[in-house]
């Protein structure tokens, strides 16, 4: 069972873990499958670095491989962690600005990462493997994008 209050948003698997991302608390929870078929609490971490003004709310969360990327609004940022599964813990990557106010989703892409920036009305695309970014690889306005979808080349 998640904390009370953690305000459970979205969640990945990554074999026998599941991250979610608690809106309320700004936190990854992080927990491990067990016997019975349930999942025991393994860790808990802050879904950003960044000391804001503004409270923060995980509001996307993507796997690949054992990479976690993290869309913070609030903080403006991007989150990635490393999902060891040998001991069971996320540790942080890097944190960087998103492209804009508010990240409200993102896209994890090969050819780079997509990131939906609802207020100020732009999507920002960086690129990869060259995270974290010194800037956006492209960016292009879209109003109010609060999901992205690639579709097949």
């Amino acid at each position: 069972m998640l904390p009370a209050g953690s305000g459970p948003r979205h969640l990945v698997l990554i074999e026998d873990f599941l991250v979610v991302a608690c809106e309320l608390s700004a936190e990854l929870w992080l927990g491990r499958r067990v016997d019975d078929g349930g999942w025991s609490e393994v860790q808990r971490v802050p879904a950003s670095a960044v000391d804001s003004d503004d409270p923060i709310a995980p509001s996307a969360l993507r796997a690949d491989g054992n990479q976690v990327f993290v869309a913070n609004r609030g903080a403006g940022t991007i989150s990635v962690f490393d999902l060891d599964l040998g001991s069971g813990r996320l540790i942080p990557l890097t944190e960087f600005p998103g492209g804009g106010s508010t990240p409200r989703d993102l896209v994890v892409h090969p050819d780079g990462l997509w990131v939906a920036n609802q207020t100020n009305h732009l999507i920002s695309v960086f690129s990869r493997p060259t995270l974290p970014p010194e800037r956006a690889h492209f960016e292009f306005p879209s109003p109010s994008p609060a999901c992205i979808v690639l579709g097949p080349r």
